[in-house]
């Protein structure tokens, strides 16, 4: 279900994000918009922390961090 409503949403390069569903606009910072990105790809959770401690040169856990809470802002929006 998760990967439906991802693939429902509109963004674009600078960080503005549409959900159709809902109208609801939001602002992605890099992170977000990086993980945004890979999960809408099909990546999983742990697939998706690993290539963003590549881009952004930081710790796996940091990364996976960094996931987590994008996770829970997804579904404190109704999106996952």
């Amino acid at each position: 279900m998760l990967q439906n409503r991802l693939q429902q949403l509109a963004t674009n390069d600078d960080g503005f994000c549409f959900d159709p569903r809902t109208g609801e606009t939001y602002q992605l910072n890099e992170t977000a918009q990086v993980l945004l990105m890979e999960l809408k790809r099909g990546r999983s959770e742990s697939e998706a922390a690993t290539l963003l401690a590549a881009d952004f040169g930081i710790s796996i856990h940091e990364a996976e961090a960094d996931t987590q809470e994008f996770i829970q802002l997804l579904k404190m929006n109704g999106i996952a």
